[in-house]
């Protein structure tokens, strides 16, 4: 059973039928209606999932700020920008991102 939100008709709405005909004509669209990316054509680097073989990522340890080593990047990033009272350390200190 359907939610009542759900129309009574399933049939492709007039956005789903122009983009069926485009793509039977091998028109090339860009269709920004698609939600999952292994679709939507993105090239990705070869060693995209290399880092998901680093033991490190078998232990679950949050970091609700952020990884140390992540902040201190952004911090020097951000200072390398110019900013000035730019940190690494907790957000609590008085002198992060002022």
């Amino acid at each position: 059973m359907f939610s009542t939100r759900t129309p009574p008709h399933l049939a492709p709405n007039r956005l789903a039928q122009a983009l069926l005909e485009l793509q039977r004509a091998d028109r090339r669209v860009i269709d920004l209606t698609e939600s999952n990316p292994t679709r939507a054509g993105f090239q990705y680097p070869p060693d995209l999932l290399a880092p998901l073989a680093d033991v490190r990522g078998l232990t679950y340890l949050p970091r609700p700020f952020g990884l140390i080593e992540a902040r201190r990047a952004v911090a020097q990033a951000l200072r390398s920008t110019g900013r000035s009272g730019i940190s690494s350390s907790s957000p609590r200190s008085s002198s992060v991102w002022s």
